[in-house]
Order: C-alpha cells, then structure tokens, then sequence
C-alpha cells in the first residue's frame, strides 16, 4: 500500500515538473507596432480594442484578418489603427502563433 502511494506521488510530482518545463519555455515577443491615430479627432469614433490570435502554420495572420475580426465585432468598423504585432512560440526560434490587436474605429462622413 505504501509502494502504490508513493508511486502515485512520484508520478504527480512528474507531471508537475514537466508542466512547468513547457509551460516555462513558451515565450512572448513583441515583433511590431504602429501606435499612431489619425490626425483629426473629429473625423472618426473609436469603437473598440480588437484581437486575434492567428496560428500561422494554417490560416496566417495579417492586416486584413484583423479587419475582418473587427468588422465582425463592429459592423461599422472602417479601419484598425494603432496596430501592435506580438508573437508567441514555444521558444524564440519556434514562433507559431501571431497574436495582433488595434482600435476598431468608424469614419464620420464630413459635408
């Protein structure tokens, strides 16, 4: 009885370590940002912060993705702005995920 628990021990004792090797070898970096409005205030509405994580080893990740996700969000999203481009891996060499966000914002039609 007393073999079986501390063989059952061990094994969790194990797992937590190796849990902790994975999850400590993920890393986060950033690769890009534009942080920029444009220039007059009175020319859109801010709708939101908008996000998407995009595996890059199938669907890719880009500009027009993260559009859609806002149009999806905000259907009267015109465009992103202050864009930043974070990626996210298992290590640095191994980058497989794209994790990209901005500001959702809706052009007001000037006469």
């Amino acid at each position: 009885m007393k073999r079986k628990n501390l063989i059952s021990k061990l094994t969790v004792v194990v797992m937590l370590v190796a849990l902790l090797f994975t999850v400590g070898c993920s890393t986060f970096r950033p690769l890009e940002s534009n942080v920029s409005f444009p220039g007059d205030g009175s020319k859109y509405r801010i709708l939101g912060r908008v996000t998407l994580e995009a595996n890059l080893n199938r669907a890719g990740a880009g500009y027009n993705l993260l559009l859609k996700e806002a149009m999806d969000l905000y259907p009267e999203a015109d465009d992103v702005v202050n864009i930043i481009v974070d990626a996210k891996g298992k290590s640095a060499k191994k980058l497989d995920y794209v994790v990209m966000s901005g500001i959702a914002i809706d052009y007001l039609e000037m006469d």
